[in-house]
């Protein structure tokens, strides 16, 4: 744990001001920023959202909703109905800006949230103040939804920063609440609230280390799961399988088996570290958590959403089952593209996530397996390149990332180059096309999917693989000098 006192940590009272500030920044920003025009300037699935928002009781109540869209529709709702208390005007204009609204008040809850979080972790100042512009001045936040405002991307972050404090610092009814609207606005995020609520009641002292699995069954645990990614790709690959959502993009078939390679390689060092931990491991860890009531809940959650989405929708072709299979096949196109693809969508900080995997391992350990549970599942989606469906777990993980760089003391010239690569990987200077063509790597196309894992080009694979790399050895050395500083007498 950090060893920093009280009068290091960022002011309680500054959590409100500097709230008010992104979210007002955020506002500024998605104002004057140029728009995606397709489909009067809803995009691609805010076709959905937004035509929803224009009448949801028409297409959610006197027509059901499809199964997969009534688990993204409560954004329509809660637009229509704002729209329906203020001025009642619901063409797209009036819609597009109902979005930009709520996601300035998602960027507000968000960044509220997380100050908390960096102060039960114990976060210093300067590491808070660079934690908070590396979550909330990213690309993926602050360039690409306010390029593509009609979408849910920002209330998934925002409820991964909910379900985390609420974890942390013991408040159940935030998980519920948060899990619940999960479930009906960014499904993927159900997962690790229920996760969260089912493991509630059941965490080691954090002082108190836990103890390594026996027989090294982590190991054999990480060797079976690396094998069997690489055989279902190899089985996906023989069937000519392609992803229905995928447009033509750019591959390197000739690069196939380094690309199964490396994804079975991330799988195996991921969890080695992650699932030596007995507690996972102990029958009487899962009896013990049904004797709670965090248990009863998330059970009880789980059995009101499926009821709700059985009796309320009808049934559609989407599910986990397909998002699987597209994320299997994305992950080979290019070798290890998910590591060059996340820190260019959410930014360099991401990196120390990687390069000290084994400490934030130790820290997420000390905070129970409900935690462990969430981070093993995190692992399935950085495989997934498409890095915008993973945000909740970006606001999830990085502040054990951060925590993790706080107690190294960087020096401030490192914390600065920090700052500044973050702010120039927003790409803010960059103007998105209004419209996108269907061969991706083309420009001006491929400004906008450069950053978008799957459609990444292979030069701008190679441009931006060669940047991660040198951004990422750079770390690395800054990290190794600062420990061997604090391990010098």
């Amino acid at each position: 744990m950090n060893d920093a006192r009280d009068d290091e940590l960022l002011d309680r009272k500054l959590d409100a001001p500097i709230a008010v500030v992104v979210a007002t920044f955020y506002l500024f920003v998605t104002l004057l920023t140029e728009k995606f025009q397709h489909c009067n300037g809803y995009g691609d699935d805010g076709c959905m959202y937004g035509t929803w928002a224009q009448d949801f009781p028409h297409y959610a109540i006197d027509n059901k909703l499809g199964s997969y869209g009534i688990q993204r529709a409560f954004p329509s709702l809660v637009a229509w109905a704002a729209l329906k208390l203020t001025n009642g005007r619901f063409d797209p204009p009036h819609v597009i800006r109902a979005f930009e609204m709520m996601n300035a008040f998602c960027m507000l809850v968000a960044s509220f949230t997380w100050l908390k979080i960096a102060r039960f972790l114990r976060i210093g100042r300067t590491s808070t103040l660079l934690g908070t512009l590396a979550f909330f001045a990213s690309y993926s936040v602050l360039k690409n939804t306010a390029w593509y405002p009609v979408l849910g991307d920002l209330w998934g972050f925002a409820i991964g920063f909910i379900v985390l404090w609420g974890y942390l610092t013991k408040r159940l009814w935030a998980i519920a609440i948060a899990t619940l609207i999960a479930a009906f606005t960014w499904p993927s995020a159900t997962a690790p609230g229920l996760l969260l609520m089912f493991f509630y009641g059941v965490r080691p002292p954090t002082d108190e280390a836990p103890k390594p699995v026996p027989f090294k069954l982590n190991i054999a645990l990480a060797v079976l799961v690396a094998l069997g990614w690489i055989l279902y790709v190899g089985r996906l690959l023989e069937k000519n399988y392609w992803p229905p959502a995928l447009i033509p993009v750019e591959t390197m078939p000739q690069a196939v088996k380094l690309s199964a390679l490396c994804a079975g390689a991330f799988f195996f060092f991921g969890l080695r570290g992650l699932t030596n931990y007995r507690p996972l491991w102990d029958p009487r860890t899962y009896l013990r958590a049904l004797a709670t009531p965090g248990a009863f809940l998330a059970i009880a959650t789980v059995v009101g959403i499926r009821w709700v989405v059985s009796h309320w929708s009808t049934p559609e072709a989407a599910g986990f089952e397909k998002w699987f299979d597209h994320t299997a096949f994305t992950s080979v196109t290019k070798p290890a593209i998910f590591i060059v693809a996340h820190p260019v969508y959410y930014g360099p900080l991401i990196l120390a996530l990687l390069l000290r995997w084994n400490d934030v391992v130790a820290l997420v350990h000390r905070h129970g397996p409900g935690l462990v549970s969430v981070f093993v599942l995190s692992l399935l989606f950085w495989m997934d390149c498409e890095s915008r469906h993973s945000l909740h777990f970006f606001a999830l993980m990085l502040p054990f990332g951060i925590k993790v760089l706080d107690e190294r003391h960087l020096d401030r010239r490192t914390l600065g180059v920090l700052a500044v690569l973050t702010v120039l990987a927003t790409k803010l200077w960059l103007t998105l096309p209004p419209t996108v063509g269907r061969n991706s790597w083309d420009f001006p196309n491929q400004t906008l999917f450069m950053s978008q894992g799957p459609w990444m080009a292979n030069f701008m694979y190679f441009v931006q693989g060669v940047i991660v790399v040198l951004i990422a050895f750079w770390l690395h050395r800054r990290l190794s000098s600062a420990e061997r500083a604090s391990a010098s007498p």
